[in-house]
């Protein structure tokens, strides 16, 4: 298979490996403001990986020429953080293959973002679609630029918009990750999205001891204590009512942990515990400072994960105390105000629209 991966991040970097590993033709692309990253891989003349996956991989290709990334692939993915996903879009849109499939392994409501945009382009022929979460957690953590894969997720929720597509996507992505499964349609990935209820409350909860350590302590043993994690269990309960009134079916955080990390041991019925139990990352530090978290994780789980479960809240009257709280909070800390550039309903194009409405245009990709 030919498979462009859009993004030389880490992320980018995990899956690109992982899929040559496995005798797939790998695309690496970047944009060219971004072309150090395509220019580390080769100066290290390959992708080291340890961890759950090991060895060296070198991506067929390594290109800041997106015509020469996505002519004639399979598919194409996108593993960029969710505040890069529109400008990638607007790059790579004039340059899709006549019906070419888009996976976007980061949710964060991008199909509803995304899908207007390649409408508008006059590429309605592109499948766009969205997976729940990244395959792995992983990370570069040492100076020779090794990616260390403390996890490979064991269950993947994958749709496209509109949701009648996703039959085909998952005919693709399934060759590659057998633990992917269809979900409904796209809301119901972004809701399940697992980094939204906790990534904030822990880097907030914790600010005094980041800025003393500069982000060099246990993220998960020492960060999320039951306090830290009750207000995750506040936000996920919110979570979890904004989905019902939009009538979307979706899993507790909890829940959703034990099926994504049982394997890595993750157990139990509260935020605190399943996170506590999760030993793959138990020895993970951020080692950044407070201010870069907010730059890269907090800029993502606020304006992308956060503020669209207050907008549809307060459109769907669902009280939603402990997010607006953490949005306002998290804004006073990072010096940022993330509404002001947060997604909200209106630019999920479903401001005003009845949840029959809003699913329908999920499934259909018409608004009526």
């Amino acid at each position: 298979m030919k498979v462009a991966i859009l993004g030389a991040g880490g992320a980018g970097c995990t899956v690109a490996a992982y899929l040559e590993s496995i005798g797939h033709e790998v695309r690496l692309f970047d944009l060219p403001e971004f072309s150090d990253a395509i220019a580390r891989i080769r100066k290290n003349g390959c992708i080291r990986l340890s961890g759950e996956l090991t060895g060296t991989y070198m991506p067929r290709s390594l290109t800041t020429n997106i015509h020469e990334a996505v002519s004639g692939a399979d598919i194409a993915m996108l593993t960029v953080p969710a505040y890069g996903h529109e400008a990638f879009m607007d790059a790579c849109l004039p340059h899709f293959s006549e019906n070419q499939v888009v996976l976007n392994w980061t949710s964060y409501w991008s199909s509803l973002r995304l899908f207007p945009r390649a409408v508008k382009a006059g590429r309605s022929d592109l499948t766009i679609a969205e997976a729940a979460i990244m395959p792995y957690m992983a990370n570069v953590e040492s100076p020779d630029g090794t990616i260390v894969v403390r996890a490979v997720k064991q269950q993947l929720w994958v749709a496209a918009m509109p949701a009648e597509k996703t039959t085909r996507v998952l005919e693709i992505v399934k060759e590659i990750y057998p633990q992917v499964t269809a979900a409904d349609n796209v809301l119901q990935t972004s809701f399940n999205n697992i980094n939204v209820p906790f990534h904030v409350a822990t880097w907030l909860m914790n600010a005094s001891h980041w800025e003393h350590t500069t982000g060099d302590f246990d993220f998960f043993g020492y960060g999320i204590t039951p306090p830290v994690g009750r207000i995750s269990d506040a936000i996920d309960k919110e979570r979890l009512a904004v989905a019902s009134a939009l009538r979307v079916d979706s899993f507790s955080f909890p829940k959703l942990m034990t099926m994504i990390y049982g394997k890595y041991g993750s157990s139990g019925n509260l935020s605190h515990d399943v996170l506590h139990t999760l030993y793959s990352h138990a020895t993970w530090r951020p080692k950044v400072s407070f201010v870069k978290y907010a730059e890269r994780d907090v800029m993502e789980d606020v304006p992308f994960g956060l503020t669209p479960l207050s907008s549809l809240g307060a459109q769907l009257s669902v009280p939603t105390p402990t997010i607006n709280a953490v949005i306002q909070t998290a804004s006073v800390a990072a010096g940022m105000d993330f509404r002001k550039f947060g997604v909200d309903v209106e630019k999920l194009g479903i401001k005003g629209m009845t949840p029959t409405e809003i699913i329908d245009y999920a499934a259909h990709g018409n608004r009526r």
